[in-house]
């Protein structure tokens, strides 16, 4: 497949899974072995439904897509509310606006994404904003 092709699936896949909802999309694009941030096909589409859920008004803005072979390399900003049913409050401030941003790396062979590696400032993002990255254990 071509690298615009690959850049497709990748902007495709982002933009139905993050930004609608469409978790099926992941079984359409993403080859059944691929494990999306550790997690397998299955684990993804329940974690992307959950956040949905938690926050309805998540928008994963597109930046800058490079590709190269098989390789795409897309830069984004996630924008949200938190504390719509978040299911970590302990973790984030109750109904608390905030912005992250990150680059992930994907591999797309014959279609369908193979892998991804990523890095963001969620964790930085989330001290800025009052949020609590390491809550503490529950007591027994």
């Amino acid at each position: 497949m071509s690298t615009e092709g690959n850049k497709e699936i990748v902007r495709r896949y982002n933009d139905e899974a993050y930004n609608r909802g469409n978790v099926d999309i992941i079984d359409e694009l993403v080859a059944p072995e691929c494990r999306l941030g550790g997690a397998s096909r299955q684990e993804y589409k329940i974690s992307i439904a959950q956040t949905h859920a938690a926050m309805p008004d998540l928008h994963l803005q597109i930046g800058e897509m490079l590709a190269e072979g098989d390789l795409v390399a897309m830069k984004w900003t996630v924008t949200a509310t938190a504390g719509h049913g978040d299911p970590s409050p302990q973790v984030w401030p109750a109904s608390t606006p905030f912005t992250f941003s990150g680059i992930t790396i994907y591999t797309v062979r014959d279609g369908k994404i193979i892998k991804d590696d990523f890095v963001n400032n969620y964790t930085e993002m989330l001290v800025l904003a009052g949020g609590n990255p390491m809550p503490s254990p529950k007591s027994a």
